[in-house]
């Protein structure tokens, strides 16, 4: 099977990697985010490279993209030398859609690949790039169960578990409602230490009292170990706050659209606005609870 890849970052690159121990033949686009470059690992594996998208589309049965949002993927698809202009007539390629993104996004991209004979998956992923690496990561999908199926050829490499959600778009919208799940989590969990810190409590202090109970969780004991061990705790978690803001901005407007209240989520959303812009470009979601402690006190009221 020939793949084409593009989006070789923190979690793309280790998808890649199991893709290529599995015997698949790979050709992956540079983007930016890598200075244009193939990463030396793929190098070393030799994995091919296309410059462009027009030249990627030529060479391949499968395109799988692992960009952080729609938008970058529309370009991939449809920029004049991108993979839309070197489609040939009927190719039947499959693309699968790893981007955390916006399901109406999705829904048009879909049409868009039906109309030059091909056919799209939303397929989102949950999980870490550990998981990846060790191939048991979590896909969420919308699309036909057939095209599911035809999609596992290559990505029972790198995933243990496909959640058919339904119909296009239901992929990512799941992942947009799962990541408030989490999300909200990394906030409460940020504030609770920022509690502790006020009243004198250690951190160590709080995370064995939460241990066992219900309110305990993979995130919770992740936050707590970055927050007690500080910067370079293994267990620190890379997801930028952007990302963050990002995927519950588009929920928030996709719940609008269907005419659906989430205030809580609206709640969070200010709180990590705030706490990107006062914490750092580069801050991470294991940095928030000091990127809430830089926001000034005349700036901590939300509407």
């Amino acid at each position: 099977m020939r793949i084409g890849f593009v989006g070789t970052g923190k979690m793309g690159l280790p998808v890649c990697l199991r893709i290529r121990e599995a015997g698949h033949a790979i050709t992956v686009m540079p983007s930016p985010r890598t200075a244009g470059r193939l990463p030396p690992e793929l190098e070393a594996m030799g994995c091919n490279e296309a410059r462009t998208g027009h030249e990627l589309a030529t060479r391949i049965d499968i395109l799988i993209t692992c960009l952080p949002s729609s938008a970058e993927v529309d370009s991939v698809l449809t920029d004049q030398t991108g993979v839309f202009s070197g489609l040939s007539a009927g190719s039947g390629l499959l693309h699968i859609d790893h981007t955390s993104g916006d399901p109406d996004i999705s829904r048009r991209l879909a049409a868009e690949w039906h109309a030059r004979g091909g056919d799209y998956v939303d397929a989102a992923i949950s999980g870490t790039p550990e998981l990846a690496r060790n191939g048991g990561l979590k896909l969420l999908c919308g699309g036909s169960l057939a095209l599911l199926d035809r999609m596992q050829q290559v990505t029972r490499a790198y995933a243990s578990e496909i959640i058919a959600a339904g119909e296009t778009g239901s992929g990512h919208m799941l992942r947009l409602i799962g990541g408030l799940m989490g999300y909200g989590m990394a906030m409460l969990s940020s504030e609770a230490f920022l509690a502790a810190e006020a009243a004198g409590i250690a951190p160590d202090k709080l995370k064995a009292m939460i241990a066992g109970t219900g309110a305990d969780s993979r995130t919770f004991q992740a936050m707590a170990s970055a927050e007690i061990e500080g910067p370079n705790s293994p267990a620190r978690r890379k997801l930028a706050l952007a990302t963050a803001f990002k995927d519950l901005d588009t929920l928030l407007a996709k719940a609008r659209s269907l005419d659906c209240d989430l205030p809580v989520v609206d709640l969070i959303t200010q709180r990590l606005s705030q706490a990107m812009r006062f914490g750092g470009p580069d801050a991470v979601i294991s940095d928030l609870s000091q990127c809430l402690k830089a926001v000034p006190p005349s700036r901590r009221t939300i509407a």
